[in-house]
């Protein structure tokens, strides 16, 4: 990727960290899918072990939530307001927590998922990944954006993937 010397004057540019951290967090929210597939067969002990790396994976994004948050420039000239990456951040972090949520109370009550919900669930839980997968894009594309300054056929691309990010409602 070609480098904007004018962005390197003045701060480093913080999406790349973020990047990181978003797969990290993708990682962990599509773990849910092998954890649930052991849910629905009763699994408890693989339902147990993919709970730990879920855990595992989520205390690795709050570790590189919180080296963002010390090494985000506080510089008068970054590209990107540091609350908006701030705030983006701590909205990304939020995925893999709700994750490891998910798995810890789960499988601390042992929910067993009806047979007539599985297939369902299954899509629901699969749409779920996507979202965070289309967030991982978007992010990814950010450092694009910003080495042509916001302008062109990356901004139109970040925008329409931006427009597919949508969480699907509750079924309930």
């Amino acid at each position: 990727m070609p480098t904007n010397a004018f962005l390197g004057v003045f701060a480093k540019s913080p999406i790349k960290p973020m990047e990181e951290h978003i797969k990290k967090v993708h990682q962990a929210s599509k773990a849910l899918i092998p954890f649930f597939n052991h849910v629905f067969k009763e699994e408890w002990v693989q339902a147990e072990e993919l709970r730990i790396t879920i855990r595992n994976l989520e205390r690795e994004a709050d570790d590189m939530k919180r080296d963002i948050r010390l090494q985000l420039p506080r510089g008068l000239f970054m590209p990107v307001e540091r609350t908006d990456l701030l705030e983006l951040v701590t909205q990304q972090d939020k995925i893999a927590n709700k994750a490891k949520d998910i798995a810890g109370r789960v499988l601390g009550r042992k929910l067993e998922i009806p047979q007539s919900l599985q297939a369902e669930f299954s899509i629901y839980l699969q749409r779920c990944i996507e979202a965070t997968e289309k967030a991982a894009e978007a992010i990814n594309e950010l450092d694009d954006l910003l080495e042509t300054g916001f302008r062109g056929r990356e901004v139109g691309f970040v925008a329409v993937s931006y427009t597919h990010l949508t969480l699907p409602t509750t079924p309930y």
